[in-house]
């Protein structure tokens, strides 16, 4: 096991650990190839539900060599029986069918197996789309709510602009390097999911909000958005925590008098926004960074009223 597959939160774990345990191997090469620290947090709690589920302590007391299709939808039925959601489900099936990959690349899994575990199926639903998009009013709320020249609000108003203006992810954001910006060009480049590269084009009025910002930054290297301390000094070493982007979002919301939204919502108000001007969905998946058309449609969040206007043009 090489050191480069422990992340950070791994070594810390294994901190009273005289050696990796054999193993726990597959698990922690899966969760070292993820790209973000979210994507890790996020499936290394997943991994350790399974472990505590099986009778472990955590991921690193699972052989995971022996990973099971029996066990895997067992897992997967007494989850959905204790009232949890079929996307939350979906992600725990897709976190262990990745570390089921990764035995199968160290040797530990034989082809059969890991096929047999990939042909488990998602658990299938439907259900009316979750989240909103924002008015026009609204987030021109949001931007006053920001406005000031409070270094911490200079912060906050660049990064809800880029929320809104470019659909970008919380991950996206927090983990943005001051290399990949680009003013002169008014492009912003990006490593998304699957380790995907794309741009983010800024208008001129964005530019400005973002050199607002640079102008307090400086053009140091480091993390675009950097935290600051309570003694109000600015870190550029670490990146935003995914959590932190919540908190700053609601207290804006809270200000503004705007019913509360999620950062998703502002990435579903640049999504909606594309389509209701005819953009082509071709081009707004290129811009959100999707893999598939099919998840943009999914971002479409018009409303109800648009829905009612164009009923009333059906003629019967």
């Amino acid at each position: 096991m090489t050191a480069e597959l422990v992340t950070v939160s791994d070594a810390a774990t294994l901190a009273d650990t005289a050696r990796i345990p054999s193993g726990a191997k597959p698990a922690l090469m899966y969760l070292g190839e993820l790209h973000t620290e979210y994507s890790k947090r996020t499936m290394r709690s997943a991994l350790n539900l399974f472990a505590r589920w099986g009778g472990a302590q955590s991921l690193l007391d699972v052989e995971w060599a022996k990973l099971t299709p029996v066990a895997v939808s067992a897992f997967m039925r007494q989850q959905l029986s204790a009232g949890k959601s079929a996307v939350s489900v979906n992600l725990y099936l897709c976190a262990l069918k990745g570390v089921a990959k990764a035995a199968w690349q160290l040797e530990l899994l034989n082809h059969d197996a890991l096929d047999r575990i990939r042909s488990i199926k998602q658990v299938r639903v439907s259900r009316l789309p979750v989240g909103r998009s924002l008015s026009y009013a609204e987030s021109a709320a949001l931007l006053s709510a920001a406005a000031g020249d409070d270094p911490q609000k200079i912060r906050d108003r660049a990064i809800l602009t880029l929320f809104l203006g470019c659909g970008l992810r919380r991950a996206e954001i927090c983990s943005l390097q001051m290399d990949k910006v680009d003013l002169f060009d008014g492009t912003i480049r990006l490593i998304g999911k699957g380790n995907k590269e794309r741009k983010a084009f800024l208008t001129p009025d964005m530019q400005k909000t973002v050199a607002a910002w640079l102008a307090v930054r400086t053009e140091v290297p480091g993390y675009l958005f950097g935290n600051f301390t309570v003694s109000r000094r600015l870190r550029l070493d670490r990146p935003l925590n995914p959590s932190s982007l919540s908190r700053i979002l609601k207290k804006y919301c809270d200000a503004a008098g705007v019913d509360p939204v999620t950062p998703h919502d502002l990435r579903r108000t640049f999504a909606t926004r594309l389509i209701d001007k005819n953009v082509d969905l071709v081009t707004v998946k290129n811009l959100m960074g999707h893999a598939s058309i099919t998840t943009t449609s999914l971002y479409d969040r018009r409303g109800e009223d648009t829905m009612r206007r164009v009923a009333g043009i059906v003629q019967i």
